[in-house]
């Protein structure tokens, strides 16, 4: 039998309808069907092996023929994956999704609407990429949020949420929610422990679902510590991740060492403060720019940079400051107290353990030194606390394995310029200091007791010493090296200049004479001083010239007991009679020495014992001592010549 081509294409057709038919009617039954709950274990069974891990539903709806397909999940429990042995990821009451039907029939869910009551979340992670919530062996790269990618509308009405961190010892639990809409969708509210100590947290944030999947999202937080308190604004590359994050930042407290035990930071210890900053991050690289604000009574401004790619973090920061002060700088240098103490009270120096020497015994904290690398840049207009008032310093130091380079110091002690250099080798049990400086043109008069000195008149002086010890004064206390004086343009009042000349009656012939407030020019007066062994340093040159005479002196500086002992011997220019020379003596600690006359031979035998009462306070004037305000200036010089 012949059939015509039309007949044949319409059977052709009329087939593929009915295949159609057949197949819609097909789909319309499974749909029914799982309307009916008929297919509810077998959609367990594939949302587990989804998953990666057990998931329980007490029932689930599937009203999927109609214009608003919706899937409504009753009392589902999603467990957690195999190797944490039992335990639930999360729980949730009631979940309803209003979802597109066509991906349906490819085997995908993807909803438009989600709403989810009754939510609890049980968040565990044991190391950088091991956690409970990774659904995948294998994450494929991307938003980790990327599923609510198409849901316009996302409802999360009041939830529990208890997050362990193992890898960082951290313990919260809070209540979180998240909006359909809002400015800030996203709130938590958390208490719990960090490392052992109760913190709390507070923070919002912008939309996990629509649009706002993919773009940084921003949000805001708070900490407290103990006393210590973290503000947070900014955006984090993907929600809850701050392994890239960009924001600004506020943090005060009592001591900026807890800072590093919340965050994984070189800070040391310090004062109360109170500082502001951008932090920035890519996961390796950490930057802190535009610092500002207070260390105990320092005022800070600077930057920081953090390489976190090995086990020594590379540091490069620089710092600024108006009014730096003595005790900030002990509370830096001292050793990193434990947390339980770092967020609790300030890291000052306490007044009553406080070292009563002129350099500082504050112990060294040398443990940051040696786990980390910096090079680090410090100026202050004026440093405040020390005996010698320091203006303009900077310095530049450079931590590397354990060794602290100072490249370069430099700043203005009584106008005059102040450089030196130098290395601590904290690679051993207790380290060795090298330290090598100068002072070029100090003006005497701005010394507190010699204001009656020429404008002229200036101190000079170099020092090349090395030692070992925990803390400054230990280290000078075990000194070896030189030390040298010199002081130029300076006078003295008559009498003291006969008295330094070897004649003691000319001297005391002088008190109420017509030249009494007459004063003679110092034409050299210099000190040279080398190593005896245990920071004792031993004259081995000193000189104080004048028109007059010459005195020639003997003594030691001992930087262990920070005592001075010299004796001054004068030697007239001129032979007269009656002339009778009377050693002078300085001794006595550094920052207050005595001036006193010693009875020679002559002296005695013309029976002047009663008379070595003078006054000699214009020797201060040439060596400037003030008990109350200054203290000896022991610093380095050249020789006369």
């Amino acid at each position: 039998m012949i059939v015509s081509a039309s007949s044949l294409q319409k059977r052709i057709l009329l087939a593929a309808a009915a295949i159609l038919l057949s197949t819609a009617l097909a789909l319309v039954g499974l749909l029914a069907l799982a309307d009916s709950g008929a297919f509810d274990r077998l959609i367990m069974r594939w949302a587990s092996h989804r998953l990666h891990r057990p998931v329980q539903m007490r029932s689930l709806r599937l009203d999927l023929l109609s214009f608003d397909p919706t899937i409504t999940i009753h009392g589902i429990v999603i467990g957690n994956p195999a190797w944490l042995h039992g335990g639930h990821l999360a729980e949730a009451r009631m979940i309803i999704a209003h979802v597109e039907l066509l991906p349906l029939f490819k085997g995908k869910i993807r909803p438009t609407d989600l709403a989810v009551s009754g939510l609890s979340l049980h968040l565990i992670r044991v190391a950088p990429g091991r956690n409970n919530w990774t659904m995948s062996e294998h994450p494929r790269p991307g938003p980790a949020f990327a599923p609510l990618a198409d849901v316009a509308r996302f409802l999360v009405e009041p939830a529990k949420i208890d997050i362990q961190d193992l890898g960082r010892s951290l313990r919260l639990t809070g209540i979180f929610r998240h909006d359909a809409s809002g400015a800030r969708p996203f709130a938590l509210e958390a208490t719990g422990t960090l490392k052992g100590y109760g913190v709390s947290l507070q923070t919002s944030g912008g939309q996990l679902n629509a649009a706002a999947v993919g773009p940084p999202w921003p949000f805001t937080a708070k900490l407290v510590d103990g006393r210590m308190q973290v503000t947070a604004q900014g955006v984090s590359a993907q929600p809850f991740d701050l392994s890239r994050f960009n924001l600004g930042m506020s943090a005060s407290g009592p001591n900026l060492a807890d800072l590093g035990y919340l965050f994984n930071l070189a800070t040391p210890n310090s004062r109360q403060f109170a500082v502001r900053a951008r932090a920035q991050t890519d996961g390796r690289h950490f930057k802190f720019s535009n610092i500002v604000g207070r260390v105990g009574d320092t005022d800070v401004a600077g930057w920081i940079r953090s390489d976190h790619g090995s086990d020594r973090k590379r540091i490069v920061a620089a710092f600024a400051s108006r009014q730096l002060t003595r005790q900030d700088i002990d509370a830096l240098l001292a050793t990193v107290p434990p947390r339980a103490l770092a967020r609790a009270r300030s890291g000052e120096i306490e007044a009553a353990v406080a070292s009563p020497w002129i350099f500082s015994d504050v112990p060294f904290g040398l443990d940051r030194l040696r786990a980390n690398d910096f090079d680090l840049s410090v100026s202050a207009h004026e440093v405040q606390g020390y005996s010698l008032p320091l203006q303009d310093v900077r310095t530049h130091l450079i931590g590397a394995e354990g060794i602290l380079t100072i490249e370069r110091f430099t700043g203005r002690l009584y106008s005059g310029a102040l450089i030196a250099n130098g290395a601590l080798d904290a690679r051993v049990a207790v380290p060795k200091l090298r330290l090598q400086g100068r002072l070029d043109g100090t003006v005497l008069r701005d010394f507190a007791r010699a204001s009656s000195q020429p404008a002229e008149a200036r101190l000079s002086g170099r020092a090349d010493i090395e030692g070992a010890g925990l803390s400054l004064h230990r280290i000078l206390g075990a000194a070896s090296g030189s030390i040298a004086i010199q002081i130029t343009g300076a006078a003295v009042p008559r009498r003291a200049a006969w008295i330094l000349g070897g004649d003691l009656l000319r001297a005391l012939g002088n008190v109420g004479g017509k030249t009494q407030g007459e004063t003679i020019p110092v034409s050299c007066s210099a000190m040279e001083m080398k190593s005896e062994g245990e920071g004792r340093f031993g004259a081995t040159g000193l000189a104080v010239s004048t028109p007059l005479g010459t005195a020639l002196g003997t003594g030691h500086l001992d930087l262990g007991t920070e005592r001075v002992s010299i004796i001054l011997q004068g030697q007239p220019r001129t032979s007269r009679l009656m002339q009778v020379a009377t050693p002078v003596k300085i001794e006595g600690p550094m920052q207050s020495p005595t001036v006193a006359l010693l009875p020679g031979r002559k002296a005695r035998a013309l029976g002047l014992k009663g008379m070595f009462g003078v006054a000699l306070t214009p020797i201060a004037g040439l060596l400037p001592i003030d008990k109350e305000k200054a203290r000896l200036a022991v610093v380095p010089a050249l020789a006369c010549r």
